[in-house]
């Protein structure tokens, strides 16, 4: 397993997001193919989707027959990702390769189209990118400085072939989740929608410095997952529906680590059907032997209505 200590991921927000319900997202088919140049800074690649590039500015136009546009997507960052602004704007991607994004700066990306993860499990298995935690990999990972995201509301990762291929199984090797946001700085993530996510609404680790706004959160695991190593996190005016509303989970879960949950507020949530409404605390799936602290956790001013098990 890789080293879980060697990520530092700190200072962003994300307002207006919403986690959807229908538990979904794969993704399969990594092969980069090449491109050539057309006029008017049009890039095509084969089986994909085109680039348009004027200036700092890129525009990704979806293929035509349902194929992998992550390549036109990833070069599209390779060309507008420091300083640039990059649209998405038609109104379907298929992502049938992983995505990873690092070194962004300065860039501005407005989705108002959908993303469309695609369902071969065999591929996802063996090219999602390992996060060396609890058997976690990614299909998709942003990381940079002064990151602006407009969402506007869209996206779809389609993630149920996930939990039938699992059969109840918790934790399985390779266990994808849909976006990871790493080593990013001073950035800000507005209205993305992931309906369909495959796991927690989101789980936070080795950050510092993040706040969360405005999310409603309807799934069926931890809404709302503070990690190891997570500190200075201010959780606000979120919408809370069929499960947990935070918790700090797996604290002390590997032997020798020294973990710390610090300084966390939630505040003027609502809570809407939910098992739970409030803060555990807890060692999961057979983990154990580490050591370290929570301190300074505050929830105040939470509305609830039909919380049905307990309140802590």
């Amino acid at each position: 397993m890789a080293d879980r200590r060697e990520k530092q991921w700190t200072l962003f927000s994300v307002d207006d997001t919403y986690i959807g319900t229908d538990k979904r997202n794969n993704a399969h088919l990594y092969q980069l193919l090449h491109s050539f140049s057309l006029p008017l800074s049009l890039f095509q690649f084969a089986y994909g989707g085109t680039v348009d590039h004027e200036g700092s500015t890129c525009t990704v136009h979806a293929s035509d027959d349902a194929s992998d546009d992550a390549p036109a997507i990833l070069n599209t960052f390779d060309l507008c990702g420091q300083g640039g602004k990059v649209f998405l704007h038609d109104d379907l991607y298929h992502i049938e390769s992983v995505m990873k994004m690092t070194g962004l700066k300065d860039v501005t990306i407005d989705l108002t189209g959908k993303l469309l993860w695609g369902t071969d499990i065999d591929y996802w298995g063996s090219h999602g990118f390992e996060l060396g935690f609890q058997n976690q990999t990614t299909s998709w990972i942003l990381s940079g400085d002064n990151i602006t995201f407009n969402g506007h509301g869209i996206g779809t990762l389609d993630g149920q072939i996930w939990y039938d291929f699992t059969q109840g199984i918790s934790n399985l090797h390779n266990l994808p989740i849909t976006l990871v946001i790493a080593n990013t700085t001073s950035s800000h993530f507005d209205g993305l929608r992931i309906a369909s996510g495959r796991n927690t609404g989101v789980d936070i680790m080795f950050f510092d410095k993040i706040t969360l706004r405005n999310w409603t959160i309807a799934e069926g695991d931890d809404s709302i997952s503070v990690k190891a190593n997570s500190t200075n996190i201010l959780i606000q005016d979120c919408i809370v529906i069929t499960h947990m509303m935070s918790s700090d989970s797996s604290l002390g879960q590997y032997k020798g680590e020294f973990e710390i949950v610090e300084n966390v507020v939630a505040e003027r949530a609502k809570v809407l059907g939910t098992r739970y409404a409030g803060l555990t605390i807890y060692t999961s799936l057979g983990g154990g032997g580490g050591i370290g602290y929570a301190k300074n956790i505050t929830f105040k001013d939470f509305t609830l209505d039909g919380v049905f098990d307990m309140v802590a």
